[in-house]
């Protein structure tokens, strides 16, 4: 079972494809190929065996990541039918990461805490209508904090694999003492770099390593955890292991102030700067560059062929994924270049008597 589970990708569960797009990708092209195979005419017969191979782990792979998360879904509690309110989950770095969150379904709640799974849709877009194609799985424990801090991000190396490695600012990136940074990469605001490790202590630090397997993150008062959709036999270590961290962050931040603010701000805020990490424009590249390429293979292909090439379907999707793209980035460097002149402003020279 430990050899199927490391062969087929199933010890952490995010991502489960509908039935319809398991169909369409992968059952259809199996069944193409098994066709060929015994076609001895087919100028690839040689080769359908292997492209039987690889679709057939595939479809096996899917359609156990589709059971998996079925069986998950089910062996919950009970309350896991209700839905999760004031949660932030939807302002958190997994949400800009997938657009946003569709349905949350309450696990277990206890005073300051709960422990919920959250579900991401996406729909795909085709001439014939929008369906859902797949849906991405998270289990979350969001608890509160006695006061503000920061905004931090630990992005776990061992989880996703780093997925928010292109969605901040690298400047951002903060380098931890021992052997953390083989766990986690860790993003705090610029310029808040030293009272980040006024708080994150060892101590901090060893309760965090102990959730190694997750993504946390922690922002205005909240801190949260979130990692693959758990089983129900799962959600005490989880909570345990979360509790014990949220202990750790609260004796920290009872002596934290920030000195950006003035008279009691200090003990219970921080400056706006600090609230949210600036976001990086490489999210957007990707689209930026395959679209720039798309436009001038139509531009080659007007040349040679006809002008009419431009006006097309597929052109003026393409325009519209490259103009959105320029205008995404040009968003997020304009919002970053507020946010520094906003904290220099406040970090400037005070008037005598403040």
């Amino acid at each position: 079972m430990r050899l199927l589970r490391q062969l087929f990708f199933l010890k952490r569960i995010y991502f489960r494809q509908t039935p319809l797009q398991i169909l369409y990708f992968y059952f259809i092209p199996l069944i193409i190929a098994t066709g060929a195979t015994f076609d001895n005419g087919a100028s690839w017969h040689r080769y359908a065996y292997i492209a039987d191979a690889v679709l057939g782990y595939f479809v096996l792979r899917t359609c156990l990541r589709t059971y998996i998360v079925a069986s998950r879904m089910r062996g919950a509690p009970e309350k896991q039918a209700a839905y999760v309110i004031n949660s932030q989950i939807s302002s958190a770095a997994v949400s800009y990461e997938l657009d946003h969150v569709d349905s949350l379904r309450l696990l277990r709640e206890g005073p300051g805490w709960k422990l919920y799974d959250a579900v991401f849709d996406f729909f795909q877009h085709t001439k014939y209508g929008t369906f859902l194609s797949k849906q991405a799985y998270y289990t979350v424990y969001e608890a509160q904090l006695i006061r503000k801090v920061p905004h931090l991000i630990f992005d776990s190396k061992l989880a996703k694999r780093r997925q928010f490695k292109y969605l901040y600012l690298r400047s951002q990136s903060l380098s931890l003492e021992g052997d953390f940074d083989d766990y986690f990469a860790t993003y705090s605001p610029q310029h808040y770099q030293i009272d980040t490790l006024s708080f994150i202590t060892p101590e901090v630090m060893q309760a965090l390593v102990a959730l190694k397997d997750y993504d946390i993150e922690i922002f205005d008062d909240k801190v949260l955890c979130y990692g693959p959709l758990k089983d129900a036999a799962d959600l005490d270590t989880m909570e345990q292991a979360c509790q014990v961290l949220c202990r750790e962050l609260n004796d920290n931040l009872n002596t934290y102030r920030d000195d950006r603010l003035l008279g009691d701000d200090r003990k219970h805020s921080v400056a706006p700067f600090a609230r949210t990490l600036l976001k990086s424009p490489l999210k957007y590249v990707p689209v930026l560059v395959l679209s720039a390429i798309a436009l001038v293979a139509l531009i080659c292909f007007s040349i040679i062929l006809t002008p009419k090439v431009l006006i097309t379907s597929y052109a003026l999707l393409d325009y519209v994924l490259l103009g959105g793209a320029i205008i995404n980035i040009q968003k997020v460097v304009t919002t970053n270049r507020r946010a520094v002149r906003e904290y220099e402003v406040l970090t400037g020279p005070r008037p005598k008597g403040l």
